[in-house]
């Protein structure tokens, strides 16, 4: 019914939406129904998606370009006067979203209010925060001014996402007002928006946060240290990664970002022999990017335990995608397979959600191409989706790789280049 009722009802919709208060259109109940289950859960998708190796830019784009097709049905039933906001349960995933997006829109007042009312976590400050980002910046203006200083803290959270994402720099007085914030959740926004925009001006509030005893806000002031470049922030970034905490994976990829080419090697070896979770260390080797570590990775694959991350890790090294190589396993997995996965997969910590939508690499087939093409690699050379990690070839990954290819490529970008 999804796909089939965007493509007859996509050139309507763009059509019909330019015109305001069209009385009389309106969707069906059984239409209606669907819309309200299908336009919160796509923004769920889509959110989901831009962090997962499994999606690249093309691909996002087409949930892109679906979220945008139901909520044009949503604007268009709301010009008509015949609202689907009503009934819509604002604790789905992505409800927020959806009404704050209409009420901005269309100008709903009393649906803007009731969103955000409802925002009450920090996925919804995400859903609230993706709505203002899509308006025009002079339609939110006023709205951010007053939400900024709004009573629910997840509200505030959500308005500075949207300044950072808009590069606006609040004045001083205001910063410092929501640096003393009693959420701790806003003060991480605003660290993360000052190390986003780079504001030198914060350096001394940030170093008070780097003894701080919440994690959250320790690392946050840890990001926005060596974001600005202060030197004792890369002391203490090194403590997220060399013991176990919340943010381990966050803290290598930083570290690989930001310190000197010449100690990465010797960062690498350390991590290497720390006693930590198999996956942890197939994430050091993607970090590192060193193709040294290749044969290592596809020694792992035999195991059907490690087969799916190695593969991840291998893919994110040298560019290579399994499935489009058929590099992958052909048989399918047994009952008792499936069930050796599964369980081994419950019990680290730092397995990922998208991990069951990986493919299973043939470890055979996989080390037979290494075979023909490894001498296509510099040797004691850092990759990242196949390609040396210059300048030019980050902006290429940037818009081309996957994922988790993409997102690391930026923050090289941000930390090194900007």
């Amino acid at each position: 019914l999804r796909g089939a009722f965007i493509m007859q009802h996509n050139n309507k919709v763009k059509s019909v939406s330019r015109h305001r208060n069209v009385e009389g259109m309106y969707f069906s109940d059984v239409i209606k129904q669907q819309l309200k289950h299908d336009a919160p859960y796509a923004w769920h998708l889509l959110t989901q998606s831009r962090h997962n190796p499994t999606f690249n830019q093309k691909s996002l784009q087409r949930l892109e370009e679906r979220l945008e097709s139901y909520m044009d049905c949503f604007i268009l039933s709301e010009e008509a006067n015949d609202s689907l906001l009503d009934t819509l349960n604002l604790d789905d995933w992505g409800a927020v979203y959806v009404m704050a997006k209409v009420a901005l829109t269309c100008e709903k007042e009393e649906a803007l209010t009731q969103a955000l009312d409802t925002v009450n976590s920090k996925r919804q400050a995400q859903e609230l925060s993706h709505a203002f980002n899509e308006q025009e910046l002079s339609s939110v203006q006023n709205i951010l001014q007053k939400c900024i200083v709004h009573e629910n803290q997840w509200v505030r959270v959500a308005c500075i996402e949207t300044l950072t994402h808009f590069a606006l720099k609040p004045d001083d007085t205001l910063v410092l007002t929501l640096l003393k914030d009693e959420s701790i959740a806003v003060q991480v926004s605003t660290l993360r928006l000052i190390a986003k925009q780079k504001l030198k001006n914060y350096v001394k509030e940030i170093t008070t946060y780097f003894t701080h005893e919440n994690e959250a806000l320790k690392y946050a002031a840890v990001y926005a240290g060596c974001m600005l470049q202060v030197p004792e922030a890369y002391k203490v970034l090194q403590e997220f990664c060399f013991t176990q905490n919340t943010f381990l994976k966050d803290a290598l990829a930083l570290l690989y970002c930001v310190i000197e080419e010449n100690k990465i090697e010797e960062v690498y070896s350390y991590v290497s022999n720390l006693e930590s979770t198999a996956r942890i260390h197939a994430y050091n080797m993607a970090m590192a990017g060193y193709i040294e570590s290749i044969p290592q990775l596809i020694s792992q694959m035999h195991s059907l335990e490690h087969a799916r991350y190695c593969g991840e890790a291998f893919t994110f090294i040298t560019g290579v995608g399994l499935q489009d190589f058929d590099l992958i396993r052909i048989e399918n997995l047994t009952d008792e397979e499936e069930e050796q996965m599964r369980a081994s997969s419950k019990l680290d910590e730092w397995t990922q959600n998208y991990e069951e939508d990986l493919p299973i690499p043939d470890a055979v087939l996989v080390e037979k191409w290494w075979s023909e093409n490894a001498q296509n690699f510099q040797p004691n050379s850092r990759y990242l989706a196949g390609k040396l990690m210059t300048k030019e070839n980050l902006e290429t990954i940037k818009l081309t790789g996957n994922q988790t290819q993409q997102d690391v490529a930026t923050l090289i970008l941000e930390c090194r280049y900007s």
